[in-house]
């Protein structure tokens, strides 16, 4: 009877220990399924979190509300409630530096500025095997920084002289169509020269307020609501003249680009970077229409091309730059006020006597619409100039207007003792001055455009200097070139109707600097065409809207 009590004691041991072991293989399969979940259920969360980040990183443009940002964030991830299992999310936080729950978070607030967002979400999972040995649910919490690219923009606008040849005619009640064909123009719209169109008269000495040059003054001002339009400090401008900014200059080096305003930004006096800045509205706004207020630095915005003027020698009938003999040719243009009748002394536009007076006329020194020097000037700015901090992460983009063909240049800088005055081929002299191919029709629409493209031909002009230049600004990195987006504007009915056997050759270069320059791998922009001023507006806008686009991609 003893043996069959003990035998009955240890059946009732052996059913506690079965017992206690399915407790744990229970927690076992738990914690291996509930695990499983876990994961799943982070992973899915975490994407949805990326997500949210990258959409509240798009909101991330000037004039944002931070509750539209979050309300975005909100919204997307409700939206992925499916994807989560039905759970809902709580505990969503938006923040960006300005808004950062820790006050100059680091991850957050960057020097210089980033426009970077952290979302951080949290996910109640309930467990169904780990209840067994009491745990019922947990809380997942995911965070992720998005960041929308901030943008590195460089103007490049023509300050030509030609940038004042409308103004009597605008400013004596006429107005040049924003639209239409070149042949149909108002001729006072082409051509008309009279003492209004004087850059020595119509730049004045004062502000962006009292300067008359037409089309010059309604440029800039469209240029600097586009440059408005841009996200500061976080996004960047620069602005480049294509001509020096000193009124006066008696050297063939005032026709030359300068970097007006950097990228950092430096105040450039004179084209010479003299103290460093911060990078703001004001003094962007400044550096294209300043009226000397709003910016640290009191620019006045940008001016027309002003060379010295003409000096006449009665003896010999030449004439030559104030400042040089007027018998030896002079190189370099200048103001023309012709002291005899019909003129008698009033301005005739702008003159060359090193081309007027030499045989075979010479036009080295005579034009002063360096496109390509202008494209060189901007693309050395992301990563070339010494005061400029290199955002490789940045959206790169050049705006380039011009008025007319890319004529003029300056050598590149190992070929500056050989052609100190830029490229241009005694075989292009005489006929037009231009320094310029007649006809390039075949290269423009080369990709490859191999056939122009060695510096040290004895047929390298302007023009190729000025599509090389397009290509290395435009060119992938890996090529060596600077990968930014070229987007051209040309203004004026000399786009299509430009001096020479091809009359749309500035139209035909911009169009190739924008969507062809760089190869077919190359991060294009677009090109537009604007025959006044009229439309210059939506074309900003249009620029801007892309690369708002891109940021969004």
């Amino acid at each position: 009877m003893f043996k069959k009590l003990l035998r009955n004691h240890s059946r009732g041991q052996a059913i506690i220990l079965v017992a206690l072991a399915f407790v744990g293989v229970i927690a076992m399969v738990g914690l291996a399924m509930d695990g499983g979940v876990l994961l799943i259920n982070y992973a899915t969360l975490k994407r949805s979190v990326d997500a949210a980040s990258v959409a509240a990183a798009q909101q991330f443009r000037k004039g944002y509300n931070p509750d539209d940002m979050t309300n975005a964030v909100v919204e997307f991830l409700q939206l992925n409630k499916t994807q989560l299992n039905q759970s809902d999310i709580t505990n969503i936080i938006t923040e960006t530096c300005a808004t950062a729950l820790t006050p100059g978070d680091p991850a957050l607030c960057t020097d210089p500025p980033r426009k970077l967002v952290r979302v951080t979400a949290t996910q109640h999972v309930t467990f169904g095997f780990l209840r067994v040995i009491g745990i019922d649910a947990t809380d997942l919490t995911a965070s992720s920084v998005a960041e929308a690219a901030s943008i590195d923009m460089m103007l490049v606008i023509d300050t030509s002289i030609s940038m004042a040849a409308a103004t009597d005619y605008n400013n004596n009640g006429g107005s040049c169509p924003a639209e239409g064909n070149p042949p149909t123009v108002d001729p006072n719209c082409q051509n008309d020269v009279n003492a209004n169109d004087d850059p020595s008269v119509c730049n004045t000495n004062g502000t962006h307020g009292s300067l008359t040059c037409e089309p010059m003054k309604d440029v800039l001002t469209e240029a600097q609501q586009f440059a408005d339009l841009l996200f500061y400090p976080y996004d960047r401008v620069g602005v480049v003249a294509l001509t020096d900014q000193v009124p006066g200059d008696t050297t063939t080096a005032g026709r030359n680009p300068k970097v007006v305003w950097d990228l950092q930004s430096s105040y450039v006096a004179g084209g010479d970077i003299t103290a460093a800045g911060v990078t703001d509205q004001g003094n962007v706004d400044n550096a294209i229409a300043g009226d000397g207020v709003g910016g640290t630095n009191g620019l006045l915005g940008l001016k027309v091309f002003q060379p010295t003027t003409c000096e006449y020698n009665a003896d010999n009938a030449t004439f030559a730059p104030v400042g040089t003999d007027p018998g030896d040719n002079a190189p370099g243009p200048c103001l023309n006020y012709p002291p005899s009748a019909p003129n008698d002394g009033a301005f005739a536009g702008q003159e060359c006597p090193a081309y007027r007076l030499s045989n075979p006329s010479d036009p080295t020194t005579c034009n002063n619409t360096n496109g390509g020097g202008g494209l060189e000037a901007a693309g050395a700015e992301f990563t070339n100039s010494p005061t400029v901090a290199v955002r490789k992460d940045s959206l790169w983009i050049v705006v380039a207007l011009l008025t007319g063909a890319p004529n003029s240049s300056w050598p590149l800088s190992w070929d500056s003792t050989n052609k100190p005055n830029g490229y241009c081929p005694s075989s292009f002299w005489g006929g037009q001055p231009l320094c310029i191919q007649p006809s390039m029709q075949v290269s423009l629409t080369d990709p490859l455009r191999v056939a122009q493209s060695d510096p040290t031909a004895s047929n390298y002009t302007s023009l190729d200097y000025a599509l090389d230049m397009a290509d290395w600004v435009a060119g992938p990195a890996s090529g060596n070139g600077q990968n930014a987006s070229i987007f051209g504007i040309c203004l004026g009915h000399r786009c299509e109707n430009s001096s020479g056997a091809d009359p749309d050759l500035p139209e035909q270069f911009l169009e190739y600097a924008a969507e062809i320059a760089g190869g077919p791998t190359a991060n294009h922009g677009s090109y537009y065409y604007s025959a006044g001023v009229g439309n210059l507006q939506n074309i900003f806008q249009d620029i801007y809207n892309s690369i708002t686009t891109r940021i969004a991609q």
